[in-house]
């Protein structure tokens, strides 16, 4: 879910019938203002996603997440382990390093994802203190115009859990992180917690010292 370029996020763009929950989730919308002839000197255009607004979906079946999610975080995992171990001398860094990005990414995952009427303001700032470059810029945009009201009129309170992560790629500034992450939903029209299931790719880099969040893209 890396940021729009300029004017892609806007939020006409989205579905009617995704803006009337209030629920933001992790979600992928092709961005519609790609080009469909790739600039010179490129092979294919580059997609980039946004955030959507959307219902929940219904839960899955148990184990469901629970196996494949644990198959993809053990390969990730060991992808990440070969990564470090060939590339990176230092075991004691690559330990503080790792565990830094895993906090990060999994803290800011969870204030994106998390937010109730009563404290939205709040819940947004913290949100956007876990953000870097033009994902913050978009999502401060998106929250403030979209989320915001909608979330205020339909009484929405969601709360998001990351469930396994692991570190896929780490270098000096650059990390990514693959989670998989619960996010339980109510609102004014279901009051019965509703449960979405996600695995996102979370992009982060170094700024002035701190693992800041520059995309988060379902995968």
């Amino acid at each position: 879910m890396s940021a729009p370029e300029d004017n892609d996020h806007d939020v006409e763009k989205h579905p009617a019938g995704d803006l009337d929950t209030g629920v933001l989730e992790v979600g992928q919308i092709p961005d519609d203002s790609t080009p469909d002839t790739p600039p010179a000197g490129n092979t294919e255009p580059k997609p980039t996603w946004r955030i959507r607004l959307s219902r929940p979906e219904r839960p899955r079946r148990p184990g469901a997440i629970g196996v494949a999610g644990a198959l993809a975080v053990a390969s990730v995992a060991t992808a990440g382990t070969a990564y470090l171990t060939i590339h990176r001398a230092d075991a004691a860094t690559d330990d503080a390093a790792t565990q830094a990005v895993l906090a990060a990414a999994d803290n800011g995952a969870v204030s994106v994802l998390s937010y109730s009427p009563e404290s939205l303001d709040a819940d947004f700032a913290r949100a956007r203190s876990s953000l870097t470059g033009q994902f913050l810029n978009y999502y401060q945009e998106f929250t403030d115009k979209v989320v915001k009201p909608a979330a205020t009129e339909n009484d929405v309170v969601t709360k998001a859990q990351v469930v396994r992560s692991a570190v896929a790629e780490l270098s000096k500034d650059n990390a990514q992180v693959l989670a998989f992450i619960n996010q339980t939903t109510t609102s004014k029209n279901k009051p019965e917690p509703e449960l979405t299931s996600s695995s996102v790719r979370i992009t982060l880099q170094q700024v002035d010292g701190d693992w800041l969040i520059s995309s988060f893209d379902p995968v």
